[in-house]
């Protein structure tokens, strides 16, 4: 009986050990609290690399370790939107920057920027700068026809 007690004693000691210097680590490897701005440029870089990408809140907070109140309070604060919202203003600006190179269609330009379907491509570009793709590409052509 002794024995087993003295075995229990050892392994309880041991464990507490073990679980002290595991929490004594975990403090140390404690990010550095960044700034709002700090955060929003890093997960506004993720953005940009994943343009292509179907991004969901979920998965924006996960590969940046972010909570996501946190996230959507710096984007509050710096930009004054929602993280999707200014993704979908990101996934826009890109395609009317390919539409103005003219080297893609319409599909293919949905295509490359991760979109479900050039209908919803179409929905997403008018809603955001009030215009069809091709009501834009027109207005640039005639742009360019001026100069």
């Amino acid at each position: 009986g002794s024995e087993q007690f003295i075995r229990m004693y050892l392994e309880t000691f041991l464990l507490g050990l073990i679980r002290r210097h595991s929490v004594s680590e975990q403090k140390l490897q404690l990010p550095i609290t960044k700034s709002s701005a700090d955060i929003f440029k890093r997960v506004s870089d993720y953005m940009e690399d994943n343009i292509s990408a179907r991004l969901t809140i979920e998965g924006i907070c996960r590969d940046n370790m972010i909570g996501r109140i946190q996230l959507q309070s710096v984007f509050q604060k710096e930009i004054g939107m929602g993280v999707i919202e200014y993704f979908s203003k990101k996934k826009i600006e890109n395609a009317k920057h390919l539409i103005r190179i003219g080297s893609l269609n319409f599909t293919q330009i949905s295509e490359q920027l991760g979109y479900t379907s050039i209908h919803y491509f179409s929905r997403q570009f008018k809603k955001l700068t009030g215009m069809t793709p091709s009501e834009y590409a027109s207005s640039v052509k005639a742009m360019m026809d001026r100069q």
